[in-house]
């Protein structure tokens, strides 16, 4: 029997199915199994194709028989693997999916499948592909992996979040390393206040010229000396002093300082000059600068003061002609102990 011209009849009457059957019996498996997919037969031409090792063939009757995890390992097979990504995404296996995306290179199938599975890291290898460093270290960190997000933020110069990494970590030094690299001086001097690093928070203020964080630092790290110092040079007479009074007034080692008992002399004259008397006179009397006293006793009206100071100078005085003028002065002030004076 000629069962070949006998299918081909059977194709032109529509009967696909038998038409199938005499190709089957003809040997001619190939076009046996496409008449079978003709007549939606695809469990039949699955089974002639998967004889004749046609794994794309196989594969796609399979889709149609819903099998789609099956269907995949076929595509695998012929070497299919967009196909068989999609298969697996049919199936739920989107790890799976994923990883063949990844395989061949399809980046962004593969990004949607890691997120949508919240597998971070992998996430994150997908932005790196894709050369967007931002995305794949905020990935990166989502997953844990710090290191690969630092490499990450590093490739493009993203200082200020590597600067949020390491003060999480809780590494300052490194916190502050990276906020002076990306020129952040200002950011860098309010992070070493925030976190107590006073000596290279004196460095960065000094740098900026910022001398009222400088006077902060000084304060905070208890360095009162230098603050008074500076709030001298700055012209801050009465910051300068209320800090004297409040941390360094009691403090009699600190006169062996001479920088800081001349800054005390004159942070005294400008009070003197600012008609502050009262506030010099405590500066004065430290200092033990009776002729300062005098002065300004004198013009506090505290006459009587005024002269056993000048008595005092007087007293203090070598210089013949200054004691005399010391002495009248006393009198002048005060007449009424002209019997404590002698030359």
């Amino acid at each position: 029997k000629d069962f070949k011209k006998a299918a081909h009849c059977q194709i032109h009457l529509g009967k696909h199915r038998e038409a199938a059957e005499l190709f089957e019996k003809a040997g001619k498996l190939d076009k046996a199994a496409k008449q079978y997919e003709t007549a939606n037969d695809y469990e039949a031409a699955l089974n002639l194709w998967v004889k004749l090792e046609e794994h794309s063939q196989a594969a796609k009757c399979l889709e149609h028989l819903l099998k789609y995890e099956k269907a995949a390992e076929y595509w695998e097979k012929a070497s299919e693997y967009e196909s068989q990504a999609k298969a697996l995404e049919h199936a739920g296996q989107d790890r799976s999916a994923a990883q063949v995306w990844y395989k061949i290179e399809e980046w962004e199938q593969a990004l949607r499948l890691w997120i949508k599975v919240e597998e971070w890291l992998q996430a994150g290898h997908c932005f790196k592909k894709m050369n967007m460093h931002k995305d794949a270290a905020e990935m990166y960190l989502k997953g844990g992996d710090t290191e690969g997000a630092i490499a990450e933020y590093e490739k493009i110069d993203d200082y200020k979040s590597l600067h949020q990494i390491y003060a999480d970590a809780g590494d300052n030094v490194s916190a502050l390393d990276v906020l002076i690299k990306g020129g952040d001086l200002q950011g860098a001097g309010e992070f070493c206040m925030k976190t107590g690093m006073y000596i290279e928070a004196e460095g960065i203020w000094s740098k900026l010229k910022n001398n009222e964080m400088l006077v902060e630092v000084y304060l905070k790290s208890k360095n009162f000396v230098k603050a008074i110092q500076l709030l001298h040079k700055s012209g801050k007479t009465s910051e300068a002093y209320d800090i004297w009074v409040k941390h360094c007034k009691d403090h009699d080692v600190l006169m062996k300082d001479v920088d800081y008992v001349d800054t005390l002399r004159k942070i005294a004259n400008r009070l003197s000059k600012e008609n502050r008397n009262t506030n010099a006179i405590q500066i004065w009397e430290l200092l033990e600068d009776y002729r300062k006293l005098a002065s300004a006793h004198e013009k506090l009206g505290h006459l009587e003061n005024a002269a056993t100071f000048w008595r005092n100078v007087g007293e203090q005085e070598t210089n013949l002609s200054e004691q005399i003028k010391c002495f009248s002065k006393a009198l002048e002030l005060n007449p009424d102990e002209a019997d404590c004076y002698s030359l």
